[in-house]
């Protein structure tokens, strides 16, 4: 037994640090561990003498640090170790948030029934699921913590009531926490994001849908002061459909930016892209900021394309609901990995309501630790599953990486497989589109709606050969178009199964 040749012993004074450069995990250990990891480095072989030092030995093997495991068993052991790992050391910091928010709000009190359960046999799992209607119910007052003066906070600011866009059909009011911060430190060091200017806040401008941000609906045909927040967030002029947006919208649009000089921009991805092409096809200079953070829906390999093109700022997303009160539960680093906020949440990923393998695809379940609305396995009707692959950005060995597969309502479900709307749009990437909608007419009929690009023909016969490959598809027609629709809510659909082909019950494993 031997270590790979890519595993780096880093010895300090205290402890060391191994680090695997064919994964990317890094690894911080007591010096009796690298003692022996150095052992295996050195020796021919190490024999353990003891069972200690045979227990030390496999752990080792399991980390897939040794040369007996393949660059892909490597990869899958050691993420199934992050996941581990996290999972727990998060448990004592989820049993405070559980415990504090059955004691602190009328949400929980309800909804839990009695005290948590107590001593070694505490598992979340034994805790019921809380969803939209929960909290639909215990709005305006029950969803904060009792100590929190609900009234004084709205009128200083601290709260401000903001509601859901209502895509799954239950649109709702929650609190969003301005004192909680949506991108802390860590996160801006995680993107090697600096403020432009070391003597005022990060700056922040705003593009989405007109309903789907804290009080953008009631900012629309303001004035520039009137979308300004507390000096450092800057709500962009939209449009519900911004198909719709005229030149003098994006004149102003280039022009807040220029006068703002924001540090990032935060964006619905479908909405900055139909922006872009506007003032692309209107000359007109597109305006600069550090970071473009992508949020509000699913950043398509479309819009990763355009950007790349378009803006020579990095793209990173963000995930989260607007329910969660300014909690996120992932970013993006810079390799392009989502992982996890365990300082945020804490993520159970569930099928049917029982917990699922690592890697295999589920809805999420959230517990959040927020300081004025904390919430107890809430679930998402998202689809995600854990990526079975370690990252080498800061976070990448302690925070798991997550991949999203899109809303399972936008999923094509059959009794015998599962296609999400990612798996639609991997099947597209490096394909000239600038945005598409695949609709389901009735069961196993297909109609695929394509804007084209503006710089790059596409080839008709092999969009038609990727989608069927994905789709397989009893038909599928394919037309152009100038624009596509946006939902009521102002999001938009890249895929839209037919209702009667979907069987919620039944979804597999991608």
């Amino acid at each position: 037994m031997k270590l790979r040749a890519q595993v780096e012993i880093l010895e300090g004074e205290l402890d060391a640090t191994v680090i695997d450069h064919d994964t990317g995990l890094q690894l911080v250990i007591s010096s009796e561990l690298a003692s022996l990891l150095s052992r295996l480095r050195s020796e021919t072989s190490v024999v353990a003498n003891d069972v200690h030092t045979d227990q030390l030995l496999h752990f080792f093997e399991r980390l897939g640090l040794t040369a007996e495991a393949t660059l892909a068993e490597a990869r899958q052991q050691q993420a199934r170790y992050i996941l581990a790992d996290a999972a727990y050391s998060e448990l004592p910091r989820v049993r405070t948030t559980v415990e504090r928010a059955f004691r602190e709000t009328a949400l929980h009190r309800e909804h839990l029934g009695q005290s948590p359960p107590r001593g070694d046999g505490w598992r979340l799992s034994d805790l019921p699921l809380l969803r939209k209607h929960d909290l639909r119910r215990h709005f305006p007052r029950g969803l904060t913590v009792d100590s929190l003066e609900l009234g004084a906070a709205l009128r200083a600011g601290d709260l401000v009531t903001t509601s859901t866009s209502g895509t799954t059909g239950e649109r709702l009011q929650v609190y969003a926490d301005t004192r909680f911060p949506r991108i802390p430190q860590t996160v801006l060091d995680l993107w090697g994001v600096k403020p432009r200017s070391p003597d005022r806040p990060l700056r922040t401008a705003v593009l989405t849908s007109p309903g789907c941000s804290a009080g953008v609906c009631t900012r629309r045909n303001a004035s520039f002061a009137e979308r300004l927040s507390f000096e450092h967030t800057l709500f962009l002029e939209s449009a519900k459909d911004p198909f719709d947006l005229t030149h003098a919208q994006v004149v102003t649009m280039i022009d807040d930016m220029a006068r703002f000089t924001p540090d990032l921009w935060l964006v619905n991805p479908v909405y900055l892209a139909v922006f872009t092409r506007a003032a692309e096809r209107m000359g007109l200079a597109l305006p600069s900021a550090s970071a473009i953070v992508s949020t509000y829906q699913t950043l398509s390999v479309c819009q990763q394309r355009q950007f790349a093109r378009a803006y020579p700022a990095p793209v990173f997303e963000m995930y989260s609901a607007t329910e969660l009160g300014g909690s996120q539960v992932g970013v993006t680093c810079r390799h392009g990995a989502m992982h996890v906020r365990l300082d945020h949440v804490y993520l159970e990923i569930l099928r049917n309501g029982s917990e699922i393998e690592a890697g295999e695809l589920g809805q999420p379940v959230l517990t959040t630790h927020h300081p004025s609305m904390p919430l107890v396995r809430y679930a998402l009707t998202d689809l995600v599953r854990y990526s079975l692959a370690p990252c080498s950005c800061d976070v990448g060995s302690a925070w798991p990486a997550l991949v999203v597969e899109g809303r399972e309502r936008d999923a094509i479900i059959r009794p015998d497989r599962t296609v999400t709307p990612r798996r639609v749009d991997q099947a597209l990437r490096g394909l000239p589109l600038f945005l598409y909608q695949v609709v389901e007419t009735r069961p196993g009929h297909f109609v695929t709606s394509v804007v084209s690009d503006d710089h790059e023909p596409l080839c008709r016969s092999e969009l038609e050969a990727r989608l069927a490959d994905v789709l397989l598809p009893e038909r599928l027609e394919l037309c152009y178009v100038a624009r596509l629709p946006f939902e009521d809510t102002g999001k938009f659909r890249f895929v839209v199964p037919c209702p009667q082909a979907l069987d919620a019950g039944s979804i597999h494993h991608v």
